[in-house]
C-alpha cells in the first residue's frame, strides 16, 4: 500500500506541479492546454488514496475472496463513475466530467476501506481465525 501510494501520489504531484507541461506532450493547442490542466487539477485531486484502493481490490484476490475483490475491482468504474458521468455535467457542465473522476476515487476509497475494516474486525472476533495461521484466511465467503 505504501508503495501504490507513492506512486500515485508521484501522479498527483506531477499533475499538481507541472500540469502545463504534462498536457503539452500530446497537444500544442494552447487552448485544449488550458483546458488540460483545469481538467488534471481536478482529477488528480484525490489521486494518492488510489493506490489504496487498487491494493486492497488485489489484497482480498489473494486471499481468495474473489467476490469482495470484484466488487472493490468493478467499484469505482461501474458503480461509482457511470453514474457520476450521468448526473454531474447536468449541474456542473465540464467539470462535473472532471469531478466524476475525483468523487468516484473518493467513493470506492472509501468503500474499500469501510471493506477491510470490516474483514479485520470479523476476522478479530473469530477464534478460528488464530488456527489458519495469519488470521486472514476467510473461513468462506
Amino acid at each position: 500500500m505504501i508503495a501504490a501510494t507513492c506512486i500515485t501520489t508521484a501522479g498527483f504531484l506531477l499533475g499538481e506541479l507541472f500540469p502545463g507541461q504534462v498536457a503539452g506532450a500530446f497537444t500544442g493547442d494552447a487552448r485544449l492546454v488550458a483546458q488540460s490542466v483545469r481538467g488534471m487539477r481536478i482529477i488528480l485531486l484525490l489521486f494518492p488514496i488510489v493506490g489504496f484502493q487498487m491494493v486492497t481490490s488485489s489484497f482480498f484476490q489473494s486471499l481468495g475472496m474473489a467476490k469482495t475483490s470484484i466488487v472493490l475491482s468493478l467499484s469505482r468504474q461501474v458503480l461509482f463513475l457511470i453514474p457520476c458521468l450521468l448526473v454531474l455535467p447536468s449541474f456542473f457542465g465540464l467539470d462535473g466530467v472532471w469531478a466524476s473522476a475525483t468523487v468516484a476515487d473518493f467513493a470506492s476509497s472509501i468503500t474499500a476501506f469501510l471493506i477491510v475494516k470490516t474483514r479485520f474486525r470479523k476476522v478479530l472476533r473469530e477464534p478460528a481465525a488464530e488456527a489458519c495461521g495469519d488470521g486472514l484466511m476467510p473461513s468462506s465467503e
